[in-house]
């Protein structure tokens, strides 16, 4: 299996998003890499067989500041080459016998213009001239389409490039998406009038012969950002990111094979971990890979439009329509062979990636071999992918490490920004989450002898003990001498980075649990979100310093 990340917008179609870095499985993807000056030190320069079943051949590659290294199927690691330039992507040849990537373009309107191919074994590595967009492998052959997109270019393993002109051709800003086994896809950018859609694609299919086919249209409306084939060769999955505001999109994967048929994109997951992770309306892909006949994906916030937080990242594997949730707090997850698997693990607040989105992306990267020892290949890993046979042979399961907790809820025990609670008022709270739990109407009033009149009359309802409960699961406004249950009723929060008010994790949490829609704010840049006071309860510290429920919150009782 592979896992690549992209970066620069140099193969995408017109207007593309401005941060492309798949952690892709299988990593025939759709730009080209191209980069010069780059060393094979220290490695054996007899190339073995290409045949990846040797112990000791590489399986995974990574990239480690500007150094491609490789490691085989224990995690022994080595390095392979330098890097001089910035990588758009990086691919396996499906044979595992060759590495190569694009660079990146000048600037964000450039196309990359040099290929370099690394040999595995050996890390000799060629640089080739290309002024080209997008990159696959069409079999063991690198592809990629001529800027005039006319023709495709094939580079073998050996010989000469050789340009294959396309029947019929496709226009200057089509992209080769991916790769294959028999056939590479193409998008084709589509006129504003004709989709009716802005930034929109055809997929086209193009064999050996330069044939090319239209497999998705117009109506289908397809805005891919980038694609990734999958082991087989025979389907690609791609990043799909629909025309929208800079902070009002909600990207998703979608698939298609070769032979035609329609997308499978269904509808994502709506379950506690994306809930709890409250991406309904922005939601970015921050990672994907392929896993044998299925997609691994990273969820999180739109970077730049909404605060990250480790419970807003969430990762799934899809097969067809079918999901299966693996964990919450990575950056990347993938899939290889006989339970080996990688994860990519944050090492700092996420402020890189929330700024930068996935050109911030950084972490510890662990890798778990067959025998279920973990081992932290590098603290710094940026990019990483399987090679294509790891990827076939993936099968996928809940990691134990990433797992959401399934211990029985209680009362919160810390505020708003995760501070431990007063002690006493915490004692109180405990009590009355107690007689709650035991729709103990009696030992509710009793506790809440300070209460009004019209508070007391509620605790009397049957719904109110429920109520109660969900109140105490949320995280309280905090102060010296009270408690705020939630802390949205005393202060709205922002769903948006560096504001006055922006929403905390413990907050995000919240608003998930009671299900708040947001309210529409012209002075706040985000989502915003409150409670009405009369939905909060009030615990306080007396005149003489004992802990006592004064009922429901108010802007008032507050003060």
């Amino acid at each position: 299996m592979s896992v690549t990340w992209r970066r620069s917008l140099s193969c995408a179609p017109p207007d593309p998003p401005q941060d492309r870095m798949p952690f892709a499985g299988l990593l025939t993807v759709a730009c080209l890499l191209l980069t010069t000056g780059c060393t094979g030190d220290d490695l054996p320069k007899k190339a073995e067989s290409a045949a990846a079943a040797a112990p000791t051949a590489p399986v995974l590659a990574y990239v480690e500041s500007n150094v491609l290294m490789v490691a085989d199927r224990s995690g022994q690691t080595r390095r392979l080459t330098t890097m001089q330039d910035v990588p758009v992507q990086l691919l396996w040849s499906p044979d595992g016998s060759r590495i190569v990537w694009l660079n990146e373009g000048k600037d964000s309107n450039s196309r990359s213009d040099r290929l370099s191919l690394v040999d595995v074994a050996s890390g000799a590595t060629t640089v080739q001239p290309c002024p080209c967009s997008g990159l696959g492998f069409l079999g063991n052959d690198v592809a990629t389409l001529s800027a005039d997109g006319a023709a495709m270019l094939l580079f073998p393993s050996t010989g000469d490039p050789v340009r294959v002109p396309l029947q019929p051709s496709s226009t200057t800003g089509a992209w080769l998406a991916a790769g294959g086994r028999d056939h590479v896809m193409i998008a084709q950018p589509l006129d504003e009038g004709v989709a009716e859609v802005r930034a929109t694609s055809a997929w086209l299919t193009a064999d050996r012969s330069g044939k090319v086919a239209t497999i998705a249209g117009p109506k289908d409306r397809i805005s891919a950002h980038e694609a990734l084939a999958s082991p087989a060769g025979d389907r690609i999955a791609w990043l799909d990111l629909p025309s929208s505001g800079a902070c009002w999109h909600s990207q998703r994967i979608v698939d298609i094979g070769y032979d035609g048929g329609r997308p499978v994109d269904p509808k994502e997951p709506d379950d506690p971990p994306m809930r709890a992770a409250h991406l309904p309306y922005q939601r970015t892909v921050l990672s994907y890979s392929w896993a044998g006949r299925g997609v691994v994906q990273t969820f999180a916030p739109v970077a730049g439009c909404q605060p990250f937080y480790p419970t807003r990242l969430v990762s799934y594997y899809r097969e067809g329509d079918r999901w299966t949730f693996l964990g919450t707090g990575l950056l990347a997850i993938a899939f290889g062979g006989e339970g080996r698997r990688v994860r990519l693990v944050p090492t700092d607040n996420l402020k890189a990636v929330q700024e930068d989105g996935r050109s911030g992306v950084s972490g510890r990267l662990v890798f778990r071999s067959s025998n279920g020892t973990e081992l932290t290949l590098t603290e710094s890993a940026r990019y990483a992918m399987f090679a294509p046979a790891e990827a076939a042979m993936a099968t996928v399961g809940v990691h134990p490490a990433t797992t959401s907790s399934s211990a029985a809820p209680g009362a919160s025990t810390t505020d708003m920004r995760g501070r431990p609670l007063n002690s006493m008022l915490s004692a109180l709270v405990s009590k009355v989450w107690q007689a709650a739990a035991a729709n103990d109407t009696e030992a509710l009033t009793s506790l809440c002898r300070k209460c009004d009149v019209g508070t007391l009359a509620w605790l009397r309802e049957q719904e109110t003990p429920a109520q109660i409960l969900l109140l105490l699961r949320t995280h309280p406004e905090a102060s010296e001498w009270s408690l705020v249950y939630p802390s949205l009723a005393a202060r709205r929060c922002v769903d948006s980075p560096d504001h006055d008010y922006t929403c905390t994790a413990e907050q995000i949490a919240d608003i998930a649990l009671l299900n708040l829609k947001e309210d529409v704010n012209l002075d706040d840049p985000g989502n915003v979100y409150k409670v009405p006071a009369h939905s909060a309860l009030l615990f306080q510290l007396d005149t003489n310093g004992a802990p006592v429920w004064a009922g429901r919150y108010s802007a008032e009782s507050g003060k």
